[in-house]
């Protein structure tokens, strides 16, 4: 039969995003788009009986609102702090503000730096305490005890992000300002930062990141040092001490995918919480909206990044379909979880992680299924075997075929390996999911199951990271560029839409030529 999918959000996704792609590079009075639109509205009533152009004309919509919802988001108030900062540049200055982010560690030179994300209140501008808006980075040069939501008094200079990684096509600056951050408060050891009131923020988020430090804690009790960070990375998201060597050989491989949270992680999580929830007398329909709940839980949890909100939306969705007890599309679905997305924030468009695991999931709709029953067409014994290497492999070189062009044009470097490495690794990082999740659920009951789960957490990191320290020295594992340009990368994807193209007609063609043959 031939297939009659309607997929409307997959329109409405990639229109809404050209509206914030050309809001980028210029911009237009909000009047005159207010007046586009309602022009376009009117010639719509009179073409309201053509079906066509009164879809042209939605979409042409679509494109205003995009222009106007990333026009907005980039407003800046007459008392931001930025107004302030730009006179006040590489000054000490005093703020006060309240912490609207988890407050992480790093190792910095030997030492301890403090990180987080300050709503600024007030400003002391030549002795006069003045109000004032905006977020900037916090970031404090020592171990100091501070938590979500508490408001403080700091002393410290301001200075605008540096632009370092531009040379790969990744701006940390842009990266800070597409997340509202334009400026940088560094505090020194000695500088004043006093505590002015205590936990006045949201009790929800208060609970989550109280919640979250102590899964860190657990994680640090039964780890090494490495093993805690590699794994609080993997699943809680938090890669503020992953060691530089291990990190490179992840990047060498192309498994970064493993340490960042992706949709790979909460597809993961999402069939582990159906899988236990079996086993509880629920009926169907309550096992979904369980599993649901949880994943919307664990969301939030991983500070509600934007691979796990995407994914989450995507999943929550595919679920709510099995609950309607009706057939849902991936592709549909996909399209709906990225308009929410930009809608949230439109520049998680122009997100280097965005963009990844994006393209990642939909290579596993597209491409993933014909790769893999080629690969069946090659492989003769049946069995379990059969599936596994065929599955792993699919997965695998579909999902490197769609993210090279990224990979190469932001950071230099193409892994052939990873095409073989992920078929290692994706096994042994859903064994890891698994036992880390059971790490933390044991470690509040049975301290000794507790041990004997990190130890087989132990055995399974080190054969994961040796494995991909081995594929990292193999030969042409990866390959690194001096420079990469923005024309290849164009060239490479035209090339393979025009084949995704040509093979979907030919899918058709063989459907068509099928059902005549039953019909006759």
């Amino acid at each position: 039969m031939r297939n009659n999918t309607k997929r409307p959000f997959v329109a409405i996704f990639i229109f809404f995003a050209l509206g914030i792609l050309f809001a980028r590079f210029i911009t237009v009075p909000s009047l005159a788009i207010m007046f586009i639109a309602a022009l376009l509205f009117v010639i719509s009533l009179f073409l309201f009986e053509r079906q066509s152009a009164s879809n042209y004309i939605l979409l042409l919509l679509l494109v205003l609102l995009g222009i106007l919802h990333s026009q907005n988001r980039r407003t800046v108030y007459s008392d931001d702090i930025s107004k302030y900062a730009r006179y006040l540049y590489g000054q000490d200055v005093s703020l006060e503000g309240e912490i609207i982010s988890d407050v992480s560690k790093n190792i910095f030179r030997s030492s301890t730096k403090t990180t987080f994300i300050l709503k600024v209140t007030r400003i002391n501008d030549s002795g006069v305490w003045k109000n004032t808006s905006g977020t900037i980075l916090v970031n404090i040069f020592r171990d100091i005890q501070l938590n979500y939501a508490d408001r403080i008094l700091i002393l410290g200079k301001l200075h605008q992000p540096f632009s370092y990684g531009v040379e790969n096509n990744f701006s940390y600056k842009e990266y800070l300002r597409n997340k509202g951050i334009n400026y940088i408060l560094s505090v020194k050891k000695n500088n004043n930062v006093a505590l002015s009131a205590q936990k006045k923020g949201r009790p929800l988020n208060d609970k989550l990141y109280f919640f979250r430090n102590i899964l860190k804690e657990r994680f640090n009790q039964y780890l090494s040092f490495n093993e805690s960070a590699i794994m609080r990375a993997f699943i809680l998201g938090d890669r503020s001490n992953m060691p530089n060597p291990i990190e490179d050989i992840f990047i060498q491989t192309g498994t970064m995918h493993i340490l960042a949270i992706s949709g790979l992680h909460v597809s993961m999580i999402a069939s582990v919480i159906i899988f236990f929830l079996k086993i509880f007398p629920f009926k169907r329909i309550w096992q979904y909206i369980i599993a649901i709940i949880l994943l919307i839980f664990y969301c939030y949890i991983t500070e509600s990044r934007p691979s796990v909100v995407r994914s989450t939306v995507m999943i929550a969705i595919f679920l709510f379909g099995f609950i309607l007890e009706k057939e849902s599309d991936l592709l549909n679905n996909l399209a709906l979880a990225g308009f929410v997305l930009l809608l949230y924030s439109p520049f998680n468009l122009f997100d280097v992680g965005f963009q990844l695991s994006f393209i990642c999931v939909l290579a596993i709709i597209v491409l993933v299924p014909f790769l893999n029953e080629v690969i069946n067409t090659f492989l003769k014994k049946e069995g379990f075997l059969k599936r596994f290497v065929s599955g792993s492999l699919a997965m695998s070189l579909g999902v490197w075929i769609f993210v090279c062009g990224l990979i190469y044009y932001y950071f230099q470097i193409i892994t052939p390996v990873t095409i073989l490495a992920n078929i290692f690794v994706i096994p042994v990082s859903y064994a890891l999911l698994i036992l880390g999740l059971g790490l933390l659920v044991f470690s509040f009951i049975n301290p000794w199951l507790t041990m004997l789960i990190g130890l087989l957490i132990k055995i399974n990191l080190n054969f994961m990271v040796g494995i991909i320290f081995l594929m990292s020295k193999l030969p042409m594992a990866y390959i690194v560029f001096k420079e990469s340009k923005i024309l290849y990368v164009v060239i490479y994807y035209m090339v393979l839409c025009s084949f995704l193209i040509v093979f979907s007609r030919y899918i058709r063609a063989r459907m068509r030529v099928k059902d005549a043959q039953q019909t006759i």
